[in-house]
């Protein structure tokens, strides 16, 4: 197993792995819906390049760790919206509902612990 720096390339890689969880449920709506869901769960974690790793192995990509520090910021908002332009309305609903729900429940487990 080797541990290196995290690159931008590694984005659509990650999000295919990604898409083994998040990307059934988001597939429903439809597969495009599915690729840019999991392609920003990835973009939306990835704040710093300087914190964020990959760990491999002779099979390839096997984890990551991605790490930020307060005040740092991404693109993540900006690249969905610009993945949108030629979808239908509810097409473009689904995943910023969905994101809203998990944020939702986000921030419920975090209140219950303070």
């Amino acid at each position: 197993m080797v541990i290196k720096q995290f690159t931008q390339e590694g984005i659509d890689l990650v999000a295919k792995m990604a898409a083994g969880v998040w990307g059934k449920e988001q597939g429903a709506h439809s597969s495009e819906v599915a690729r840019i869901f999991c392609q920003h769960l990835t973009r939306y974690s990835l704040y710093s390049a300087d914190l964020a790793f990959q760990a491999e192995d002779e099979e390839g990509l096997q984890a990551i760790a991605f790490a930020w520090l307060p005040g740092d910021t991404n693109d993540a908002a900006l690249w969905l919206r610009s993945q949108f332009p030629n979808m239908t309305y509810t097409k473009r609903t689904v995943p910023f509902v969905y994101l809203l729900c998990i944020a939702s429940s986000m921030v419920s487990s975090a209140l219950s612990i303070l």
